[in-house]
């Protein structure tokens, strides 16, 4: 497995944990700016989209 996919995957069960802490915390500020975070971070990870 490539560095960046196991880069990809932590990262993603980091934002999922932020999330979930967020959701449960009852941060919706918070909530919503890690919801575009990851939004953002994900359509920069897309091979070939430069």
């Amino acid at each position: 497995m490539p560095v960046g996919d196991v880069l990809g995957l932590l990262a993603g069960c980091g934002a999922i944990g932020a999330l979930t802490t967020a959701a449960a915390g009852g941060g919706r500020a918070l909530l919503s700016t890690l919801a575009a975070a990851a939004v953002r971070a994900a359509s920069d990870t897309e091979h070939g989209t430069r």
